[in-house]
């Protein structure tokens, strides 16, 4: 199973467009039930550890609190948020009397539209993962922009969550023309394909045989870069 939790997400940065294309194409993808949780803590500012966006340099990060300042120049902590996400993941667990199996396979994605960071030595990601935990952050924070349409940002977002998902099978970033490929601006982003390469796939395929993903696996599936895929945004 995968959880889909909107953590500090509102409009117009995400909307309900978006996040109904992302969950079907999750589950078109990895065949596995994605099931959407809203986390309500209106007070979420106030619990995590942030800074204030830098403009030339970068400040050593603190506890702020952030409703002090502009929401444009917010930025969360992606330590904090993955705390957060693994304390939600074992709620879950706990509240639903989930077995051992149902445990190991339970992956988490919390969706923000908040600006994040990894460290102090970053000005920003658009998503980060951790791995032995099962969680992972995506912001839509920088791949929202004001002439942006919801086919644009649909399929921005959804390269986001694949790539943090493969992250989460413990595949690290790839020099090829793929998903896992590293990118350091929207640009980069917007040209990076779909598609995970052979590489990739095999990797995946050999060091998680007890994933879901890789028991329903389909060639079909995970050339994602086909038009078929994303024509029904």
């Amino acid at each position: 199973m995968i959880l889909l939790v909107l953590i500090g997400a509102f409009e117009p940065i995400l909307n309900v467009g978006n996040l109904t294309f992302i969950l079907k194409k999750l589950e078109e993808f990895t065949k596995i039930k994605t099931i959407i949780i809203k986390y309500d803590n209106p007070n979420i500012c106030f619990s995590m550890k942030g800074r204030l966006k830098p403009k030339k340099n970068i400040n050593n990060s603190e506890d702020l609190n952030l409703s002090k300042f502009e929401l444009s120049r917010q930025q969360i902590s992606t330590k904090s948020m993955l705390e957060l996400l693994f304390g939600i993941k074992r709620k879950f667990i706990r509240e639903n009397l989930c077995d051992e199996e149902t445990h190991k396979k339970l992956t988490l994605l919390g969706i923000t539209s908040m600006d994040i960071y990894p460290s102090n030595s970053h000005e920003y990601v658009f998503g980060q993962s951790d791995p032995d935990k099962g969680v992972a952050i995506i912001s839509g924070h920088r791949l929202y922009q004001k002439d942006i349409n919801e086919k644009e940002m649909g399929i921005r977002l959804l390269k986001v969550v694949m790539h943090e998902y493969f992250h989460l099978l413990k595949l690290s970033h790839c020099d090829q023309n793929c998903i896992m490929s590293t990118v350091c601006s929207i640009s980069d982003l917007d040209k990076r394909t779909l598609d995970c390469c052979k590489k990739c796939l095999d990797y995946i395929k050999a060091n998680n045989s007890e994933s879901e993903f890789v028991k329903n696996f389909s060639e079909d599936l995970l050339i994602l870069n086909d038009e078929r895929s994303l024509s029904s945004i």
